[in-house]
């Protein structure tokens, strides 16, 4: 399944993406990953976990604020703070 939404924040164009599997560069499924590329960013989400059983909505919600939350940062120049996957965890699941 795929499926895209669009966004605009903080002058950013945002897409997600919600595929059935999001891999890595080396191939291994990951829960999701956002690419930004000039004003634009791709968030991509996995719909199905690594053994390919449907994800819980809210694990997907979760991802898609986890992926939002290192844009905010990486768009406001806090890429330390957006390189914290313990804080941006954090923010995503409060």
């Amino acid at each position: 399944m795929t499926k895209i939404k669009k966004y605009r924040l903080l002058n950013n164009r945002i897409k997600i993406v919600y595929k059935d599997k999001v891999l890595n560069e080396d191939g291994d499924w990951i829960y999701g990953v956002c690419k930004m590329n000039g004003s634009e960013t791709v968030i991509q989400v996995s719909t199905l976990d690594k053994d390919g059983n449907q994800m819980l909505e809210e694990d997907i919600e979760c991802t898609v604020r986890h992926e939002l939350f290192h844009t905010i940062l990486d768009s406001l120049y806090f890429s330390e703070l957006s390189n914290n996957e313990t804080l941006v965890e954090w923010l995503a699941s409060a």
